[in-house]
């Protein structure tokens, strides 16, 4: 395995969410914070019309825009598909897969603290998650399969993993959710120093849940929202859901039960994925050696 030569730490892919915002500043302004000895790093403003907008995006989701087809689009007018084709000339992307490793910062409104999710469960990838859960015991880490064609930028790298941080509001600045965040990028590049110095590190084993499928809100023959999460079930991420638990209920408070193997459900109720037709995933815990 090759060694890591630069790690690339983005931010502001969605304008809405504020922490990244106040990171990249702080690691642009104090760059020792994030350089190493071994490689380089370099941080990138992913979309910035959208926060200068103060908006989540100007045409279409930047997290989603990462694709072949958009990447050759030379008429579009879409502000994000012609930002992707900055940000791969940026970037480099593509040029050095075995030598690049990034991290790709996001907030969430939903209650899962610091999650890490990784598209590609290779060597590297569950050592660096192995060296956080061992500095971070509570740490949450998904494995998104099927997401290699995604859009996301991640799906763009070999290595590397997204923080999801919350909850936290959409436009909102919170102090724990910067600093959780920046503990683990510390632990990563503190990692990656020493899988490039060849330092012996002891490996532990990584639990890791795995996304099985996404299930959306009931809907009205309009296809309009008619059930909100259930009380019961709000903020429940990473609780084991078992059959006849509540999870959605009706302004009459009528009552759907959930009727299938037990799971881990997350993102319960996140803002931003109204409008992807998602309630909730449902996740397998794992435990991988």
């Amino acid at each position: 395995m090759s060694k890591i030569k630069k790690v690339v730490i983005t931010g502001w892919t969605h304008g809405n969410e504020l922490t990244w915002v106040f990171l990249i500043k702080k690691f642009l302004k104090h760059p020792e914070l994030v350089k190493k000895n071994s490689y380089s790093t370099q941080l990138l403003h992913v979309n910035p019309e959208a926060t200068r907008k103060n908006s989540r995006y100007v045409d279409q989701d930047m997290n989603r825009s990462f694709t072949k087809e958009n990447l050759n689009d030379i008429d579009s007018k879409f502000y994000e598909i012609n930002r992707v084709k900055e940000v791969y000339k940026e970037l480099n992307i593509g040029k050095n897969i075995e030598e690049e490793f990034i991290i790709d910062m996001h907030t969430t409104t939903a209650n899962m603290w610091v999650t890490i999710i990784i598209t590609n469960a290779n060597k590297l990838n569950l050592q660096v998650l192995s060296y956080i859960q061992s500095k971070i015991k509570d740490v949450k880490i998904i494995h998104w399969r099927g997401e290699k064609e995604s859009g996301t930028i991640l799906s763009c790298y070999k290595y590397g993993f997204v923080i999801e941080a919350g909850p936290i509001a959409q436009w909102v600045y919170q102090d724990s959710t910067i600093n959780e965040t920046e503990e683990i990028i510390k632990h990563s590049l503190d990692y990656i120093e020493k899988f490039n110095d060849k330092k012996e590190i002891e490996s532990n084993d990584i639990e890791i849940y795995k996304i099985i499928r996404a299930v959306d809100y009931p809907r009205d023959k309009e296809w309009n929202i008619s059930w909100c999460i259930h009380q019961d079930f709000q903020d429940k991420n990473f609780e084991i859901l078992k059959k006849w638990d509540k999870i959605f209920k009706t302004i009459d408070d009528d009552e759907i039960v959930y009727e299938e193997e037990d799971l881990y459900p997350i993102f319960i109720n996140e803002t931003s994925y109204y409008e992807k037709w998602v309630a909730f995933f449902l996740t397998q815990k794992e435990i991988i050696n």
